[in-house]
């Protein structure tokens, strides 16, 4: 797994697009004000997120959504990593923040195996209803947040997720 420190994520994300996907490149201005949005977002599950390039356009959202069952996130995640014939280039993102004049949102950059990654999703996502059942009473919605970030797929089991299938 590669890293990239410290980068500007919006510009390295585009030059992957424009390398990798032929068609719906337009997706990437969603990406691009999604990403904005997570760096501005004092919300600490917005400051990891997961992004693809593949043929067909580009994706992206917070690494929680991907990891929760029955989200958009997680559908399109595991949907695009069985259409892709092995040419997804897919990133996790740590975004550390924004450059209000410019609006360049900066981090860290992290290169993924689609496929084992996404097999990842497919055993470890949690049952949405877990995650937000019950969230008036605060020890059992604590509880579920406990639950669903130790079961999240941080960058530390990612990397030795990766060391192991090499």
């Amino acid at each position: 797994m590669e890293k990239f420190s410290d980068i500007n994520l919006i510009e390295t994300l585009r030059a992957v697009m424009e390398i990798n996907t032929t068609c719906f490149k337009n997706n990437f201005k969603i990406d691009t004000e999604i990403l904005r949005h997570f760096a501005q977002s004092g919300e600490p599950g917005n400051k990891i997120a997961l992004w693809v390039s593949y043929p067909d356009g580009t994706f992206c959202d917070t690494e929680m959504q991907v990891f929760l069952k029955g989200t958009y996130a997680n559908s399109a995640w595991l949907r695009h990593s069985e259409q892709t014939n092995g040419r997804a280039l897919a990133y996790a993102l740590e975004i550390n923040g924004i450059n209000t004049d410019d609006g360049a949102v900066y981090g860290n950059l992290y290169s993924l195996d689609y496929k084992a990654h996404a097999e990842h999703v497919r055993d470890a996502a949690q049952r949405h209803a877990i995650f937000t059942r019950n969230t008036r009473n605060p020890a059992i919605r604590n509880n579920s947040e406990r639950r669903m970030k130790r079961n999240c797929f941080c960058m530390k089991q990612l990397n030795a997720l990766l060391m192991l299938r090499k």
